[in-house]
């Protein structure tokens, strides 16, 4: 799978559990439920903000990236947003 060829070097694994609690009360449960509702099912992540710290640590990107906020406008004044750093909220 593509996502597993990602390489996040020494990054560890995290997982949590979750499953389908019923909320409905008193439903009337006669009909079957989907499978989904009955299995539990194992989340696997990497920490992201580990992530994003390797990445920026990455020499790969050195040069390549601007941390200036900026401004864009059009021919008629208006701000265009296009762009994580093109606001006023960067």
């Amino acid at each position: 799978m593509a996502i597993d060829e990602i390489s996040v070097r020494d990054t560890p694994w995290h997982s949590f559990m979750v499953w389908y609690k019923d909320g409905l009360g008193g439903a009337d449960h006669s009909e079957p439920q989907p499978k989904w509702m009955s299995d539990i099912y194992e989340v696997f992540y990497h920490d992201p903000w580990l992530v994003v710290y390797q990445m920026l640590a990455n020499p790969d990107f050195k040069g390549g990236m601007d941390f200036s906020p900026y401004c864009v406008f059009d021919k008629d004044g208006a701000h265009q947003y296009q762009h994580l750093m093109s606001g006023d909220w960067a």
